[in-house]
């Protein structure tokens, strides 16, 4: 198994279990840290709000402690799709050429 080779079968089964849906994965590179950098900047900047709600404290938890905590999906998630919505018109959407068609 090449490294990154379960990420890569989990999106896939992700997507496929979304049949219908309109979804997209994307293939990180870099850090998490270096990732999560544009986000970061928005927050120390005050351009962030969370809705109340009941994983609002663990995510607030592992913020304070990024990257240094154990855990760092929630944070990396987070920064994903802050990155997908601030580079939206960077993506490429023709599903055809994704998929090698």
């Amino acid at each position: 198994m090449e490294p990154g080779s379960g990420g890569k079968e989990s999106a896939e089964a992700t997507v496929r279990n979304l049949a219908g849906f309109r979804v997209f994965t994307d293939r990180v590179t870099g850090s998490k840290q270096v990732r999560a950098e544009p986000l970061a900047a928005q927050v120390h900047g005050g351009n962030m709000w969370l809705v109340a709600g009941e994983g609002v404290p663990n995510f607030l938890d592992e913020a304070e402690v990024f990257p240094q905590g154990k855990r760092k999906d929630q944070i990396d998630a987070a920064a994903g799709a802050f990155n997908r919505l601030i580079l939206a018109s960077t993506y490429n959407t023709n599903f055809k050429e994704w998929v090698g068609w």
